[in-house]
């Protein structure tokens, strides 16, 4: 299972790269609807797959004996977090640059907030398996 983590967190670092991505894109910076429609497409591609190889290490952990008790919130985390995502991909389909920006002043802000969060609570939860040696 440490081949997973090993390509988990460096999905965590894809993820983060698109995130400083976004940020680029806050307070006011230029929107080019292109960039930010592949930049959206590029994230919910390497996202979808992550959650995929979560599930699976969540799985795992928990069938041979791991505690888990954040299971819950993690799943709801990850409802935020495609909330948010599905609000900035509509923005972006729109076309209309204002909504995006608006999109981006909100959910943008959000979606990175609580995705660096996200991550950060994943990594420690994982080094404290590897710490513990069971991961």
């Amino acid at each position: 299972m440490s081949k997973d983590l090993e390509i988990i967190k460096k999905e965590h670092e894809k993820i983060e790269e698109f995130l400083g991505e976004m940020s680029s894109f806050l307070d006011g910076g230029k929107i080019d609807l292109l960039l930010i429609a592949n930049l959206l497409r590029d994230l919910g591609n390497v996202w979808n797959s992550h959650e995929l190889r979560e599930e699976r290490i969540f799985a795992e952990i928990m069938d041979n004996g791991g505690a888990f008790p954040e299971e819950t919130m993690l799943i709801e985390q990850h409802k935020e977090l495609k909330g948010h995502w599905t609000v900035l991909q509509d923005a972006v389909a729109s076309g209309d640059k204002e909504k995006v920006q608006v999109a981006l002043d909100t959910d943008g802000r959000m979606l990175i907030d609580k995705f660096r969060k996200h991550i950060e609570f994943e990594e420690n939860y994982f080094d404290v398996l590897a710490e513990d040696g069971k991961f």
